[in-house]
């Protein structure tokens, strides 16, 4: 006979109080393609950031590496040993064209010097010329050979650290973008694109790698089958997909209110990959009036499944004007996990093996993409006993869609008799993952979170 108890929870459940969880959540241009922007007080760490899961950096390949074989790596290192105690991950995005005055050589000069072929444009495009800058060839062999020599140099320092949330491909186009709008407006063949991912996929061997949206949607609607190979690329690589033009205004005027272009590009990988959404810069969209209290972003979260999202603009202005919105967002990107409901045995007979079933509800738009460690707990008087649950894969836990997930737990023989609490916790290593319960009403210690049910270890 099954004595176990059924308790229900979805009572307690807590929607309100933003979950500071790994691997998904906002992020904000800390360098955005230069150096200027968007550093307001390099000492403000944005502790009362919630939901900020990291920076992204977002430089020139010129300014890690201005001579050959000689790398900057102090500026962004910097920056890292600054931020990694607040707890936030890095992601980067090295570009290789930029369209200011000031950043004629995104591609460092000796890269030129040494036989790359290329072009210059007018600075800020070709209607409204300000100095000029320099495009490189992007199939040319030496500008191929030189870049791979820089990310081979640049995975080794970075590659695995267990902070990177990702790396871009952005070698490619305007802003790492992968188009060309204030250059030749030219596409390059997809072989190029090819030879592209190649330097990343060989040199990125362990972190996340992100692809770009415009590496498909700029190419002209008549290149239908080139659009095909390099979305279906990206999938077969294992890249996640990333969309840069969330409230652009030329989007705003043309499409539906989340201002996704083509947002079924973004099907075949979020179950699988992360997304990652980002917005305009700030002082565009409101200058525009594309805000719209938040609306686009939010239809966009939900149509493209996002596990990241993020923005160009001081964090500070974002914070004042935007601060409950960006709390809402931050729990609905990527997975938002609620235990809805536990089956727990009332008695335990030591060395005999019982089961104890959750019924989880992940209320996010996306799953997790890193498995955690779901860990029950026992605690009596003067003794605990921990139990792993290796049955548990959070992974599969997909959007709204009712998980029951059963866990075996055998006491060992010398625990001793008696009463004991019961109580659960996810990890990511020794970090505990947040759900969405009151812990006034189920206390949480930091670690575990303590259900109303008491067990007798017979």
């Amino acid at each position: 006979m099954d004595d176990r108890k059924f308790i229900r929870l979805d009572s307690v459940w807590d929607p309100y109080t933003v979950l500071q969880n790994p691997h998904k959540g906002w992020y904000f241009h800390y360098y955005d393609n230069g150096l200027k922007n968007y550093v307001e007080d390099p000492d403000d760490l944005l502790l009362d950031f919630k939901g900020l899961n990291h920076i992204y950096l977002r430089v020139d390949w010129s300014d890690v590496e201005p001579e050959e074989g000689k790398f900057n790596w102090d500026l962004l290192d910097s920056v890292i040993e600054k931020w990694l105690p607040t707890g936030r991950n890095v992601s980067f995005r090295i570009a290789s064209k930029e369209t200011s005055p000031d950043q004629s050589f995104a591609t460092p000069k000796w890269v030129m010097d040494a036989g790359a072929k290329g072009r210059f444009f007018p600075a800020g495009g070709r209607s409204c010329p300000n100095g000029y800058v320099w495009q490189p060839d992007y199939g040319d062999p030496v500008f191929l050979e030189k870049l791979n020599n820089f990310h081979a140099a640049f995975a080794e320092h970075y590659d695995g650290k267990p902070w990177v949330e990702f790396f871009d491909v952005g070698s490619m186009g305007e802003w790492g973008e992968g188009h060309n709008e204030f250059s030749s407006g030219n596409m390059w063949p997809v072989e190029t694109y090819q030879k592209h991912f190649d330097i990343y996929s060989n040199n990125y061997k362990k972190s996340l790698i992100m692809g770009n949206y415009s590496f498909v949607v700029s190419r002209p609607a008549n290149e239908e089958a080139e659009r095909d190979i390099i979305w279906k690329e990206m999938q077969s690589r294992g890249y996640g997909i990333r969309c840069d033009s969330i409230c652009v205004p030329w989007y705003s005027g043309m499409y539906s209110i989340s201002t996704l272009y083509h947002p079924e590009m973004y099907a075949p990988f979020w179950k699988r990959v992360p997304v990652d959404l980002e917005y305009d810069h700030l002082s565009t969209i409101e200058k525009a009036g594309n805000w719209r209290n938040g609306y686009p972003e939010l239809a966009a979260t939900y149509e493209a499944h996002p596990t990241f999202s993020g923005f160009h603009g001081h964090a500070r202005h974002w914070l004042e004007n935007y601060r409950e919105f960006s709390d809402m967002i931050a729990n609905l990107t990527g997975y938002w996990y609620f235990p809805f409901s536990v089956w727990a045995p009332e008695h335990i007979i030591r060395g005999e093996e019982e089961k104890v079933t959750f019924r989880w509800q992940n209320r996010g738009v996306a799953p997790a993409y890193h498995k955690f460690e779901m860990r029950l707990r026992l605690q009596g008087e003067g003794t605990e006993f921990v139990s792993v649950c290796s049955e548990s894969d959070n992974r599969t836990w997909m959007p709204i869609e009712m998980q029951e997930e059963s866990y075996s737990i055998r006491l060992p023989d010398d625990l001793p008799k008696g009463t004991y609490q019961l109580s659960f916790g996810l990890f990511d290593g020794e970090r505990p993952v947040l759900v969405g319960l009151r812990t006034n009403l189920v206390p949480f210690d930091g670690k575990y979170y303590e259900l109303p049910h008491k067990i007798i270890v017979e």
